[in-house]
């Protein structure tokens, strides 16, 4: 009976231990035939359940040897049983596992031998086995849920869902999950060694979660290598964003994005390096390499994972690589460069040029609102325009303009009165339909190896949104010039024809006169004017100009130095200098974050507020053209029914709730700031001769008096 109980926890049927099927359950296990009533039923039901470990090992088993030695077919669609180099690390920790069970049945069977039968009763053999009454039954089922679910436990997600089994309270069951994980975590170790350390992405399966996006492939050890140089990194259509990404759906739970973000920037370096010939050099020092294999190698062969230690080891790592690549390709010339073409063009440095672009513009909108049909704004018109407005300028002969271009992403319809876009547009996209009629622009910059490791597409779509912002309020403020202009030319057309009799009609000389003479709406101009000027002058002199000498300093002190030393006395990096990738990106992620704080798009009720007022002015100046044209007939209007008494009001209201948020903002303090006391000094343009603050005191005090009364 020993013998057979035995051959059954082996996995083996015989004579008395037969395979059944239970019908809710396709797993055979094992039974004693109910012919065989010379047992005891409580003696029946011992040996049945301790047969029952050999059922569990045997299904175990038999899971293992039919996966762990087929050969799959790579990239197959069809493919959906449990595949991969991280399920063939299961499989061998699976059997790990097993083998401590079938050691013990080895043991088990030479202590019977060892003892008369009669002195070795099944409560004996429990407790000796007892230890795998727990382990076996989730090793079954766990083997069952991957055999089930084999698409949602590939990869990374199979190092999930082993991470979460150990989280159990029975010791021999998460020791047991413990050593199965750590088998699993050896291949993944494996993978992220071999690409942060030697730039390769080894994943025929794909169960890492960097992907190549790039049909791209360049071998080492190919001829292609040569061609693989210096200047084709600096092609503008190869940038990291185009090779590699994350697979968000591949990182195991256990790793944050931050340190999977980390990994992608040093295994996309190392790999460029390994590709291109900088300096002769095309990989990193030995020492740097055998430094990060040790630290790699010793995680992986800890038993239990510690987050905290990955966490450091990469950052080291990425440290280590920035700062080689600093020292290597020289980054902060071409920093300085990046920065000056994003003050130029994506920040109106060039004002002359944008100048005679938005009166292009302007063109372009003039034409597309008489066509009858819907407006279609076209890159290729926007581009030629650029290119054209370029001539006579201080940018005419800059190479720059060959790697900016103009998209377009056209919207369903154009309402620039929809409220709707305050539900669905951050406070800095609230301008770009204001430019084009309803048509989004957006100027793409073609930045090569290796500044597009700091300016990233995340970094291009936040300076678009300052350029949106501020072209629309040049746009404002060069509109209100312009009526002013031909304001004067009508006047001074009325006085010459006056003064050489000239009125050959009377009643449309007079409908021309009153529009032109009107002087409530050329105080409106005024104000609106002065409004504008102030925020223009405001933007572009207390904060764009203050923030972009202060950055472009930090960095221009930051390149003097080396890796490992301080900054150069008395520059504005001293505190913390700045040497490798990572600092630099996250010193202009603040950069552009003062930016936005500086020209007050951080706070969506601001942001609304000066829509409704670029809209206000824009309704201004259609309604003063149209009275000024000598080809528009003009109605008469009275003075209690003025055709600017709605502009006017919204204006005002505007206007004034601008004033009383910002004053409150610099009453009150704010973690959202630009340079030293910017607020200051746009509450002292915008209040010049007390334009607001004496209106805020009579409305203050009428309040104080109702509340009295």
């Amino acid at each position: 009976m020993l013998h057979e109980l035995l051959l059954a926890l082996s996995g083996h049927p015989g004579d008395i231990f037969v395979l059944h099927v239970p019908d809710s359950s396709t797993t055979p296990i094992f039974r004693i035939p109910e012919d065989f009533t010379f047992l005891h039923p409580s003696e029946k039901g011992a040996l049945e359940q301790l047969a029952q470990l050999g059922s569990l090992y045997r299904r175990i088993n038999t899971f293992i040897e039919q996966y762990r030695t087929k050969e799959w077919i790579k990239g197959s669609p069809r493919v959906r049983l449990p595949h991969g180099a991280y399920f063939q690390g299961f499989c061998q920790g699976m059997r790990h596992s097993l083998k401590e069970y079938e050691d013990m049945i080895v043991e088990l069977e030479d202590r019977i031998l060892k003892q008369p039968s009669s002195q070795t009763p099944l409560s004996l053999i429990s407790s000796w086995l007892s230890p795998f009454f727990f382990v076996l039954p989730h090793l079954e089922a766990l083997v069952t849920t991957i055999e089930q679910k084999a698409e949602l436990y590939h990869g990374g997600r199979l190092l999930s869902l082993l991470a979460s089994k150990c989280e159990s309270g029975v010791s021999e069951v998460r020791e047991t999950m413990l050593k199965l994980t750590q088998h699993v975590r050896k291949v993944f170790y494996q993978q992220v060694t071999s690409w942060i350390v030697y730039g390769t992405l080894e994943d025929p399966y794909g169960e890492f979660f960097v992907k190549r996006l790039s049909s791209v492939h360049f071998a080492p050890n190919s001829r292609d290598i040569h061609e693989t140089s210096y200047s084709l990194l600096e092609n503008e259509n190869f940038t990291f964003q185009k090779l590699f990404s994350i697979d968000t759906k591949q990182i195991p739970d256990f790793i944050p994005i931050k340190v999977a973000n980390s990994i992608l920037f040093v295994g996309q370096s190392v790999y460029t390096i390994r590709m291109a010939n900088i300096s002769n050099i095309n990989s990193l020092p030995s020492s740097l390499t055998s430094k990060h294999l040790k630290l790699l190698l010793e995680l992986s062969k800890s038993s239990v994972y510690r987050g905290i230690e990955l966490e450091s080891a990469v950052l080291e790592i990425r440290k280590d690589v920035s700062e080689w690549l600093w020292e290597v390709v020289l980054v902060g010339e071409k920093t300085l460069n990046c920065l000056e073409v994003f003050r130029k063009y994506f920040l109106l440095g060039s004002g002359d040029y944008f100048l005679q672009l938005i009166d292009s513009f302007e063109v372009l909108r003039a034409a597309r609102q008489k066509e009858m049909r819907r407006v279609v704004i076209k890159e290729q018109e926007l581009n030629a325009m650029m290119i054209q407005s370029s001539v006579g300028t201080s940018v005419e002969d800059d190479p720059t303009l060959e790697k900016l271009s103009f998209r377009v992403i056209p919207a369903s319809s154009y309402d620039p009165h929809n409220d709707e876009l305050s539900e669905t547009h951050s406070p800095a996209n609230l301008y770009n339909d204001l430019l084009l009629l309803g048509s989004r622009i957006e100027l793409h910059y073609s930045i090569v190896w290796p500044m597009d490791l700091i300016f990233t597409d995340v970094e291009i779509e936040r300076y678009n949104s300052l350029m949106s912002f501020l072209l629309v309020l040049r746009r404002t403020h060069n509109r209100l010039q312009k009526v002013w202009m031909l304001g004067n030319a009508v006047r001074r057309q009325d006085l010459r024809w006056q003064t050489k009799g000239r009125l050959h009609d009377e009643s449309h000389l007079c409908e021309l006169r009153e529009m032109a003479h009107d002087e409530r709406m050329w105080r409106l101009r005024t104000k609106m004017l002065h409004f504008v000027d102030s925020l223009w002058s405001h933007v572009q002199t207390d904060a764009i100009e203050i923030c972009c000498t202060d950055f472009s300093e930090l960095i221009r002190a930051t390149a003097l130095t080396k890796p490992g030393e301080a900054s150069v006395e008395g520059s504005k990096g001293a505190e913390k200098p700045l040497h490798d990738f990572e600092d630099i990106r996250s010193a202009h992620s603040l950069h552009l974050d003062q930016l936005f704080a500086a020209c007050l798009l951080f706070y969506r009720p601001l942001s609304l507020s000066l829509r409704k007022i670029f809209i206000t002015c824009d309704a201004f100046c259609n309604q003063l053209e149209k009275g000024l044209s000598s080809d528009s007939k003009m109605f008469h209007f009275e003075q209690n029914d003025h055709p600017v008494e709605q502009i006017e009001q919204e204006f005002i209201e505007q206007s004034e709730f601008f004033f009383r948020t910002v004053s409150d903002m610099n009453r009150h303090g704010g973690s959202n700031s630009g340079p030293a006391r910017h607020l200051d000094q746009l509450l002292l343009r915008l209040d010049f001769n007390n334009t607001y603050s004496l209106t805020s005191r009579i409305i203050d005090s009428s309040e104080k008096t109702e509340s009295d009364s």
